[in-house]
């Protein structure tokens, strides 16, 4: 489900994702293909489910009755480290691990899957086979960027996917059922250079999706700041800093095509950050007449529109990493004032957002956020000296439940201790596959770990 709106800055990112989009989302494979949620962090995901119209009611998932308290949650010695990985075999199945859609995910033992999570992890995706997640910037190592892999039963240890030099790319990600796709500068040529590359979630060779070229005065100046991806048109998204145009271009590869151009738009467009598909649109945060703005495109090609700015939400921050799509909706979490800690929601259509949660005052940290079966997940720290993570839940309202002022606050529903000494980053991701949740906890020594909730 997708990764994702994700980038502070306007720079994309998502481990913890000052970066996305989600990023989240192989179709078919996705919890959210065929769930109501999709992010917009890996922006991947939503057109598997067409527009919203087409997404099954909230009502024929189970009803938050079944959540269990956080008192069951275990202790620190239940978090098993990465050389205690059971193997395929002996990961539970629903019945037994508590599928999130029969009611509230259990994450009482969490299980380590990799210890190797870099500090600028900026996105993750997941599908039923392996986590996914990308560095824009590796610790220690100026300019090399990585996508790695690690298998989501422990079976094995996490393989890197590419780790090259890109020159500094911002960091935008996108991932469809096969590829992930990032922003990588690369020079080819004095008039050339790579700006996308195409990794196979396969662990064939990656190479350039989309080419540079200076010579045409269109894209001279395109600097890749965000990707997203059309699952049903196998289409790959992106919009220039600079330029203020929008393009797409077949996954496969090809030619662009521009959707949207600078001019007569500049400046009231003059930026883009994580950008997903969804229906017959196109969404974006970006920038618009100097504001965080949330804007949509047709698919093909045509005039933007505005759904909602700054200011027109409750003058704080947009969200730029848990932007997420469920049945009619967005969703996001706010931590950063002036506006207060919540969960919001706003419709497709815009309006006025309202306050689905108020999240009670912990350690904040950004991420994606998860839409799974009935309830929202996010991760933060918990603010004590022991700086623990922590899973915090709230059961999804239904698509016609007054949420205005939030009906209640949000519940740790587990605590994972942190190793002693271990120093993270505050940007934690939490994702879903078809079965089990999964969290992300960077660190800054490339030591940070992926977590399987069981």
């Amino acid at each position: 489900m997708a990764r994702t709106l994700l980038v502070v800055g306007w720079s994309l990112g998502g481990c913890g994702a000052d970066n996305s989009g989600p990023g989240r989302g192989d179709a078919g494979t996705d919890a959210q293909s065929s769930d109501t949620a999709m992010s917009m962090t890996d922006a991947a995901d939503g057109a598997t489910t067409g527009d919203a119209s087409s997404v099954s009611d909230a009502s024929s998932v189970s009803d938050a009755s079944s959540v269990s308290d956080a008192s069951s949650v275990s202790d620190a010695s239940s978090v098993s480290d990465a050389s205690s990985v059971s193997d395929a075999s002996s990961v539970s199945d629903a019945s037994d691990g508590g599928d999130a859609r029969a009611g509230l995910v259990s994450c009482a033992k969490p299980v380590v899957l990799t210890s190797t999570v870099g500090q600028f992890c900026t996105d993750m995706t997941v599908d039923d086979q392996f986590v996914y997640w990308y560095e824009p910037n590796v610790m220690g190592e100026a300019i090399l960027a990585r996508v790695a892999k690690v298998p989501v039963d422990g079976s094995g240890p996490a393989v890197d996917l590419f780790k090259d030099h890109c020159g500094g790319a911002g960091g935008a990600f996108a991932a469809d059922a096969h590829n992930i796709y990032i922003a990588c500068i690369q020079p080819v040529d004095a008039t050339h250079r790579v700006e996308i590359m195409r990794v196979p979630k396969d662990g064939t060779a990656p190479s350039p999706l989309w080419i540079r070229d200076y010579s045409n005065p269109v894209t001279s100046n395109c600097s890749v700041t965000a990707l997203g991806v059309d699952h049903i048109n196998s289409k790959v998204y992106f919009g220039c800093s600079g330029s203020e145009f929008f393009f797409s271009i077949p996954g496969a590869g090809g030619a662009e095509t521009m959707l949207l151009a600078g001019p007569p738009y500049s400046p009231l467009i003059d930026g883009y950050s994580t950008i997903t598909a969804f229906g017959a649109k196109v969404y974006w945060i970006g920038s618009n007449g100097g504001l965080a703005s949330l804007l949509s495109l047709p698919a093909a090609g045509g005039d933007p529109a505005l759904i909602a700015n700054d200011d027109s939400l409750y003058g704080g921050q947009l969200p730029v990493d848990d932007l997420v799509i469920s049945d009619g909706f967005f969703y996001w979490r706010n931590i950063a004032p002036p506006a207060p800690r919540a969960i919001w929601r706003l419709p497709l259509a815009g309006g006025k957002p309202a306050m689905v949660a108020t999240i009670p005052p912990h350690g904040s940290a950004g991420g994606q956020m998860e839409i799974f079966g009935k309830n929202i997940y996010f991760a933060e720290y918990d603010g004590s000296p022991a700086q623990n993570l922590i899973l915090e839940s709230y059961p999804l309202p239904n698509a016609a439940d007054a949420v205005d002022g939030g009906a209640g606050a949000t519940t740790i529903i587990a605590t994972i201790p942190r190793p002693s000494g271990f120093a993270f980053t505050t940007r934690n991701h939490v994702l879903a596959n078809s079965t089990r949740l999964f969290i992300s906890d960077p660190g800054i020594f490339n030591d940070g770990h992926i977590y399987r909730c069981e």
